[in-house]
């Protein structure tokens, strides 16, 4: 039977981070041999998007807007952004027009989340919401730590994203057993940061069941449970948390979409003698 969900993924930003601050405790010697470092120890990673259409309803969700592109120059070297157009102008080129975006939703708001909340008014320069009129979901706890703006959370969410998303968007709190949107499913976890939304889309037409995890599985290295990043508030938390996952989705014969990987898009649940692996492979599923 027909969902009427389908999903694209479109990478909005490639650029690089420490790599060990990217894994955590694992040593240079073991994630170098997947993602290999340049002369400042940085690892290639990209921001990737997906974009979940709902034929019933006619809804557009798009989930995440990546690091956009209003940064300085000293910023764009030490994260060697590459340069591009704003996210809007990166759906039109896919023949996707942005004004048919009818949600927004932020998994959580760290700055390479969340940075694409701005993009640049041609007429002056200054920074305007790339999606003005579509809603924007946040969880409950990441839009009091925007509110607050002093906590750990809200680190990298500069000022004026803050003042975009609080003054100008339209914006609705999802909380833990509310619908989240059109032909997706939501759960909160805590471990890379408290109030992250983790999208599960359980019916598609162009595929099996898939998870955005985001950070909380960023690359095909932290398909492990134990690999986690330095950047993660509660690593062991998080590491139960993928293995919770890692097992509703081997029961459902689904994997994850990996929002930072720059050469795999995702990678799929299976259950053997040895526990629950997951093997990377295209969007559409397994080969």
């Amino acid at each position: 039977m027909s969902s009427g969900v389908t999903v694209r993924a479109l990478v909005v930003s490639s650029f690089a981070l420490d790599g060990g601050a990217m894994h955590g405790i694992v040593p240079r010697t073991l994630w170098e041999r997947v993602h290999p470092a340049d002369a400042r120890h940085r690892i290639a990673l990209v921001a990737r998007a997906l974009l979940v259409d709902h034929a019933a309803s006619g809804e557009r969700t798009l989930i995440e807007l990546g690091m956009g592109q209003r940064w300085s120059e000293k910023e764009r070297g030490l994260y060697a952004l590459a340069p591009g157009p704003d996210v809007p102008a990166q759906l039109a080129a896919i023949g996707v027009d942005p004004e048919s975006i009818t949600r927004v939703l932020l998994t959580h708001l760290h700055w390479d989340h969340a940075g694409g909340l701005a993009c640049t008014d041609p007429a002056d320069g200054s920074a305007q919401l790339a999606f003005p009129d579509a809603e924007h979901v946040v969880s409950e706890v990441c839009l009091r730590h925007a509110t607050a703006a002093t906590t750990r959370e809200a680190v990298g969410l500069a000022a004026g994203l803050r003042e975009l998303l609080l003054t100008r968007a339209r914006l609705r709190v999802y909380r833990p057993g509310e619908p989240l949107a059109p032909g997706l499913e939501g759960r909160l976890v805590g471990g890379h940061t408290d109030g992250h939304i983790v999208p599960l889309a359980r019916h598609r037409d162009d595929g099996p069941p898939l998870a955005f995890p985001t950070d909380l599985v960023p690359t095909r290295s932290h398909l492990r449970a134990a690999w986690v990043m330095g950047y993660d508030a509660h690593p062991h938390a998080l590491a139960e948390e993928k293995r919770a996952l890692f097992e509703e989705l081997a029961t459902m014969g689904g994997g994850v979409c990996l929002y930072h990987d720059p050469e795999v898009e995702a990678a799929w649940a299976t259950r053997n003698e040895r526990g629950v692996e997951l093997t990377p492979g295209p969007l559409a599923g397994p080969n």
